[in-house]
């Protein structure tokens, strides 16, 4: 749950009494006690876990808003996108298909990058939550309009030009990216079929790219019905969660940065 000095922030979702309309509220909960200090409707459909940044509460959904500690919306932006990522007075947000910069003190647009696989323009596009390292951007997409349409991307941060992609031909989903140490550390899964009841299933590996060039580095593949989760960097480690499928049992690797 985000925190700005002694608050804590948090969606909350109501319903009518008949269930069939929803309405969202940001709530504002003293870190000390959890006592309501303020509450905020949002006015907009599916909002995201908040982002938080200088003094400033960032929510995206149908649309994108930006609320002031102390409860007054600031600014509203009516493209709307996945949870938001604040860094270099602005605020990124994927959609489909690609990424939106705007300014973080009211809103405009600065720039938009619109996502192409394989030199063709993505179409039924679902990109991760993106990670900012200095002055790049990073998001894996894929594209379920096609097959083998699934890549991770690296942008300028300031300008949107593209530095470089990296494709996953035999993949349908990949993951968020975590970014250490010139490394870029994610998921990716396709499908295998191999004897089983459950037929054809996900087969997943955990990837490492070099975050320059997006080369890859290493990958983790042990079983043709794992999946991998989004990855978390701490202490010189990298920390999945590794699941089987068939088995339905998880365990948590964890990985050295340099090595797999």
């Amino acid at each position: 749950m985000p925190t700005v000095g002694d608050d804590l922030y948090s969606i909350v979702e109501e319903s009518d009494a008949n269930d069939e309309e929803t309405s969202s509220s940001l709530v504002a909960l003293s870190a000390a006690d959890g006592t309501v200090q303020w509450t905020q409707p949002l006015d907009m459909e599916e909002p995201t876990a908040p982002a938080v940044a200088n003094d400033t509460i960032y929510i995206a959904g149908s649309e994108v808003v930006a609320i002031d500690t102390d409860g007054e919306e600031m600014w509203r932006n009516p493209a709307g996108g996945g949870t938001p990522a604040v860094a270099n007075d602005t605020v990124y947000v994927t959609f489909s298909p690609g990424v939106r910069a705007l300014s973080a003190s009211d809103g405009f647009e600065q720039w938009e990058y619109v996502a192409t696989v394989d030199d063709r323009p993505a179409e039924y596009a679902f990109p991760s939550a993106p990670a900012i390292v200095d002055e790049t951007i990073y998001f894996g997409l894929t594209d379920y309009a096609r097959e083998d349409a699934t890549a991770m991307y690296a942008l300028s941060a300031t300008t949107g030009s593209e530095q470089w992609t990296t494709l996953f031909e035999r993949d349908i989903v990949v993951g968020a990216p975590a970014v250490a140490d010139g490394v870029l550390y994610s998921h990716v899964a396709g499908f295998a079929d191999f004897p089983s009841e459950r037929g054809t299933v996900e087969a997943g590996r955990a990837i490492a790219l070099d975050a320059d060039d997006g080369t890859l580095r290493w990958e983790v593949d042990d079983a043709e019905d794992t999946l991998f989760s989004d990855p978390i960097v701490t202490d010189g480690l990298v920390l999945v969660e590794k699941h089987s499928i068939l088995a339905d049992e998880s365990v948590i690797l964890a990985l050295e940065e340099a090595d797999s």
